[in-house]
């Protein structure tokens, strides 16, 4: 997942997705454990 800079959707928006995304549980997924942010990379 990385945030588009050029879409519509905001860093709070993709901030909310990451935080669901981490939330889930499905034996087909991995756990995800944190995410990246350097300069304006996301």
């Amino acid at each position: 997942k990385t945030l588009n800079h050029d879409g519509l959707q905001g860093h709070k928006e993709w901030l909310a997705e990451v935080s669901l995304l981490g939330d889930l549980v499905n034996p087909n997924l991995v756990k995800l454990i944190g995410y990246c942010i350097e300069d304006d990379q996301r």
